[in-house]
């Protein structure tokens, strides 16, 4: 299921499935000055394909308002990195960044309950063609700005010309409790008080839409982890198990600890602060 939603100069590709209702969890992708941001997920791939065709012949025939002229992935997550190929298929140039590349490359296995949810994407290859960030041309005022943490290859784009920034998974809410086992929490709390100084008007997330007052969401979210390091380090530092002190902080596990063998939970993201960087 795809659902369009505009925001003045932005429009919202919100997509669903069956599968994805299951799980909570809905993923978009945003049209920008003919920008794609994100791809979405491969189980999307048909109503994407439709609304492509639409938009691809809209920009070939000068329609740059509704029009696609090339597209950004934050991340190689399959929820959003899910349809670059087809995008290449299409004829659209997608910038990707190196380390991403890299990722694309390495094809490490994706876990069973992601590849229920998101479905398995289509292989990248280093030969894949319109693969280089170098060679895709953003139009002036958008630029990719690294913002690791959540994985250590995420971006977000930054349209200067309205104060935009579209965050990919920087964000998802102020307080989240969860985390994939390869999170970066200090590092995530650093690139949110770096990006909330470019002071946004408007935030987009990749889950949530459009973020109110986009600004002080960023710094309310690096006060809240930087406040939970903290104290997690303080009670680790005084003979504190992991266990104890997710559940003395954070409470019981959700859904997804179990649906994911632990692999995106309260304890992972105990564990990731414990790890350091």
């Amino acid at each position: 299921m795809l659902t369009l939603e505009r925001y003045d100069d932005v429009t919202r590709l919100a997509l669903r499935s069956w599968r994805t209702r299951t799980a909570g969890y809905a993923v978009s992708a945003y049209l920008v000055r003919g920008v794609l941001v994100d791809t979405g997920f491969a189980g999307a791939a048909p109503v994407l394909d439709g609304w492509l065709r639409n938009a691809r012949r809209s920009w070939l025939h000068g329609a740059h308002a509704e029009g696609l002229a090339c597209a950004v992935v934050t991340h190689a997550h399959e929820d959003h990195s899910g349809n670059a190929g087809l995008l290449m298929e299409r004829g659209v140039p997608v910038w990707i960044a190196p380390a991403t590349r890299e990722a694309f490359a390495a094809q490490l296995p994706i876990p069973p309950y992601r590849r229920f949810v998101w479905s398995t994407p289509l292989p990248l290859t280093r030969d894949s063609g319109r693969f280089a960030p170098e060679g895709v041309p953003l139009p002036d005022g958008i630029e990719v700005l690294p913002a690791p943490g959540h994985t250590d290859d995420h971006h977000v784009v930054w349209d200067a010309t309205t104060r935009t920034l579209f965050g990919g998974d920087l964000f998802l809410g102020v307080r989240v409790k969860v985390a994939h086992h390869s999170e970066r929490p200090r590092t995530l709390a650093a690139t949110l008080r770096r990006l909330a100084g470019l002071q946004p008007k408007r935030l987009f997330d990749a889950h949530r839409g459009p973020v109110e007052t986009p600004e002080a969401a960023l710094r309310a979210k690096a006060d809240w982890m930087e406040e939970l390091i903290g104290e997690v380090s303080r009670r680790a530092a005084d003979g504190q198990p992991p266990r104890t002190i997710t559940r003395e902080l954070l409470g019981r596990e959700p859904r997804e600890y179990y649906v994911s063998f632990n692999e995106y939970s309260k304890r992972q993201l105990v564990a990731c602060i414990l790890r350091g960087e």
